[in-house]
C-alpha cells in the first residue's frame, strides 16, 4: 500500500515536472493574427531573386522545347515581374494579393512539373523557384507550394 502511494506521488511529480519544462518552449511558438510582413531590402531581394530564377527556368524550358511548361513559366515570370515593378508603390495588402496570385500560377506549374518528365537541371531550377516562392508565402502568411 505504501509502495503504491509513493509510486503514484512520484509519477504525479514527474508529470508536473515535464509540464513545467514544456511551458517555456510552448511560449516561444510564433503565434499571432493576420499576416506578418517584413519590409525592406530582404523581401525586395527575395522577389528579385525569384524573378531571376523564374526567367532562367523559362529559358531552360524553351531550350528543351517544352512549350506548355514554358508558357506556364512565362506566365509565372510575368506575375513576378508585376510584383517586382509595383513593390515600392503598393501597400502590403496589395502586395500580399499579388503574391497570392503568383502562388496560384506557380501551383499550376508545380502540378504540371510533377507529372511531366523533365531533366535534372530543370527540376533543380524549379526547386530554387519554389523555394523562393515558399519563402515569400511564409512572409505574407500564405499557403506554400508542396
Amino acid at each position: 500500500m505504501r509502495h503504491r502511494f509513493i509510486t503514484s506521488v512520484c509519477g504525479l511529480f514527474l508529470c508536473f515536472l515535464i509540464g513545467a519544462l514544456a511551458t517555456p518552449s510552448y511560449a516561444q511558438e510564433r503565434g499571432g493574427f493576420g499576416f506578418r510582413v517584413q519590409f525592406g531590402p530582404d523581401v525586395e531581394r527575395l522577389v528579385n531573386q525569384a524573378e531571376d530564377h523564374t526567367s532562367q527556368l523559362a529559358s531552360m524550358l524553351e531550350e528543351r522545347n517544352r512549350d506548355a511548361l514554358g508558357d506556364r513559366a512565362r506566365d509565372l515570370q510575368s506575375q513576378i515581374n508585376m510584383v517586382s515593378s509595383n513593390f515600392n508603390e503598393s501597400s502590403s495588402y496589395d502586395r500580399r494579393a499579388q503574391v497570392a496570385s503568383v502562388l496560384r500560377v506557380a501551383e499550376s506549374l508545380n502540378n504540371a512539373m510533377r507529372y511531366r518528365r523533365v531533366d535534372y537541371d530543370v527540376q533543380r531550377q524549379w526547386s530554387m523557384v519554389r523555394t523562393d516562392l515558399n519563402r515569400l508565402a511564409r512572409i505574407y502568411g500564405l499557403r506554400p507550394i508542396y
